[in-house]
C-alpha cells in the first residue's frame, strides 16, 4: 500500500514543481513585458535575467535573451551588455541564423559602437568562417581591414584590401571603393607617388564618385606633401566653383600660395 501510496505523490510533486518553474518565468516575462511598457528597462533586464539564469537552456530562456538584447542595444544604448545576451543566443541556440545574426551583431557592435577594432577583427573573423552570403563577406572583410588600419598595422590593412580586389574586380562600385581606401594607405604610409597615381586613376575613371568623394581633396593634400603647391592649387581651381565648400577651397588655396611664395628659392607661383 505504501508503495501505491508514493507513487503518485512523486508524480504530483513533480508536476507541482513544474508547473511552479513555468509559472515563474511566464510571470517574470510578464513583469519584464510591463516593465518595458512603462519605460523602465533596466527594471525589465532585471526580471529578464532572473530567467536566463535560471533554466539557461530553455526556449524561453532564449527568448527573454532576444528581447533582453534589443532593450539593451536600443533603449539603454549598454552594448556590453547587449553583447552578453548575443553570446547567450549564440551558446544555446539550436537556430544557425539566429546564432549567425548574433553574432554579427556583436561584430557590428565592437566596429560601430564601441570602436574595439581589435574585437571586431577577432568577431569578423568568426563570421568569415560560417556560411554566409557575397554582399556580408565583403562588408565583414573590408571592416576587418578598416580595423587594422585604425590600429595602424598598415600592412595588414592593404594584404586585406588587396585581397577584396581580387574577388571583386568585376565590380565597379566595389573597386571604387577599395582603390580609394588603397590610396589612402599609401599616403599614410608615405607612399605618395603611388598613392597620386591611384587618386588620378580615380578621377580618370570615376569622375563622379570621385568628386563625391573628396578625391580631389585628396590628391592636393599628396601633391602638398610633395611640395608640388602648383599641383595641388591646379587641382582645388578644377573643383572650386562647383564645390559646395567653396571658402574652404579659396583659403586652403590662399595657404598653398602662402607655402610656394616662402619656399626657398621660390620667385613667384607659375599658374
Amino acid at each position: 500500500m505504501r508503495r501505491a501510496v508514493l507513487v503518485p505523490l512523486t508524480c504530483t510533486l513533480f508536476f507541482c514543481l513544474s508547473g511552479c518553474f513555468l509559472g515563474y518565468k511566464q510571470i517574470e516575462m510578464s513583469r519584464a513585458q510591463t516593465k518595458i511598457d512603462q519605460g523602465d528597462f533596466k527594471g525589465a533586464l532585471g526580471h529578464l535575467d532572473r530567467v536566463i539564469k535560471r533554466e539557461p537552456e530553455t526556449s524561453q530562456a532564449l527568448k527573454a535573451a532576444q528581447i533582453a538584447a534589443n532593450v539593451a542595444f536600443l533603449e539603454l544604448k549598454n552594448f556590453t551588455k547587449a553583447i552578453e545576451y548575443y553570446r547567450h543566443i549564440i551558446m544555446y541556440s539550436k537556430d544557425s541564423k539566429l546564432r549567425y545574426q548574433s553574432q554579427k551583431s556583436i561584430a557590428d557592435i565592437y566596429f560601430e559602437k564601441l570602436n574595439d577594432y581589435s574585437n571586431s577583427i577577432l568577431e569578423y573573423n568568426k563570421l568569415l568562417r560560417l556560411p554566409h552570403d557575397d554582399s556580408d563577406h565583403y562588408k565583414h572583410k573590408s571592416r576587418v581591414a578598416k580595423s587594422h588600419f585604425q590600429l595602424n598595422d598598415f600592412y595588414q590593412s592593404a594584404i586585406e584590401i588587396e585581397s577584396l580586389l581580387k574577388k571583386y574586380k568585376d565590380s565597379p562600385d566595389q573597386v571604387f571603393e577599395l582603390s580609394l581606401f588603397k590610396a589612402n594607405i599609401l599616403l599614410t604610409t608615405k607612399k605618395v607617388d603611388e598613392a597620386i597615381n591611384l587618386y588620378v586613376d580615380l578621377l580618370t575613371n570615376y569622375p563622379t564618385k570621385s568628386t563625391d568623394e573628396n578625391v580631389p581633396i585628396s590628391l592636393a593634400i599628396a601633391y602638398e606633401e610633395k611640395k608640388e603647391f602648383g599641383k595641388a592649387i591646379r587641382v582645388l581651381q578644377d573643383i572650386e566653383a562647383e564645390s559646395e565648400s567653396e571658402e574652404f577651397i579659396q583659403l586652403k588655396i590662399r595657404r598653398l600660395e602662402e607655402r610656394a611664395k616662402n619656399q626657398p628659392g621660390a620667385s613667384g607661383l607659375r599658374r
